[in-house]
């Protein structure tokens, strides 16, 4: 009776041994994949934040160049021409 009660003893804690590392490799991977979501999410949000702050430097660069164009034509006692913006635009 002590030998089965000792068998049945260690064929149990192997099992809880086994339980054990499948449980921390499955949590393992799990973890990897929700850091892995994440980065990506960041890497996008930041690449989101490059495009917005091109978007605004490009829209302040336009105003700019309108302003410029405006007071060279004030200067110059001509008339803007609209040509000139899609061309521009096309290339």
């Amino acid at each position: 009776m002590p030998y089965t009660l000792a068998i049945f003893f260690f064929w149990g804690l192997a099992m809880a041994l086994i339980g054990v590392g499948v449980g921390w490799l499955l949590r393992s991977v799990g973890v990897r994949a929700r850091s892995g979501a994440a980065a990506r999410e960041t890497a996008e949000a930041a690449a989101a934040d490059r495009w917005r702050e091109q978007e605004a430097e490009l829209h302040a660069a336009l105003r700019e160049r309108d302003r410029l164009r405006m007071e060279l034509v004030d200067l110059r006692g001509g008339d803007v021409t609209t040509a000139d913006d899609d061309s521009e635009l096309q290339r």
